[in-house]
């Protein structure tokens, strides 16, 4: 459980860059 919430913590830093893309254009729509 907890090594689960360590790779995705981990994918969701190497996919920083993209993810705050995702969040400006959700954003923008809301």
């Amino acid at each position: 459980m907890v090594s689960f919430m360590l790779i995705h913590m981990i994918k969701l830093i190497s996919l920083k860059g993209e993810f705050y893309k995702i969040d400006c254009l959700l954003n923008d729509i809301l």
